[in-house]
């Protein structure tokens, strides 16, 4: 009889990594909440408070998709090397039968990192522009 549960230390990480971000979103809001919404609240300036939540939301959205880049982008680096002209080129690179194919099979290798880079790199860009975006809300 198998028993598809994770072990017992596995469920208990995973437990203390789910806590461990909803306290610190959770705090965060609840710093934003105290030392910036509250005084304003209090001060009757409800554009403030209206573009604070707004670029409060951005910026964590951006740190998101920061987060999703950054994690996307190991991945797929990660991945280059399970693929077969990647080891072509490796193996081209050692052998070394001229300095103008060896140049030309590490541009392949450089060219397959950029392609699996990129998408991580979009979603990082996208969420560096949406913190701007956000902070510009914030301190405006």
């Amino acid at each position: 009889m198998t028993d598809d549960k994770p072990p017992l230390i596995d469920r208990i990480w995973k437990w203390i990594g789910w806590i461990s971000l909803v306290s610190f979103v959770g705090f965060f809001l609840l710093s934003i909440w105290i030392e910036t919404l509250i005084p304003l609240i209090d001060a009757g300036d409800t554009r403030a408070v209206v573009r604070n939540i707004l670029g409060t939301l951005l910026i964590l959205i951006g740190m998101i998709g920061i987060l999703y880049g950054g994690f996307y982008l190991f991945r797929n680096t990660l991945r280059i090397n399970s693929l077969e002209a990647y080891h072509q080129n490796i193996e081209i690179i050692n052998a070394y039968p001229s300095p103008e194919e060896a140049q030309l099979a590490r541009r392949k290798n450089i060219r397959l990192l950029l392609l699996a880079w990129k998408p991580g790199t979009r979603w990082m860009l996208v969420g560096i522009l949406l913190i701007l975006l956000g902070s510009y809300l914030i301190n405006n």
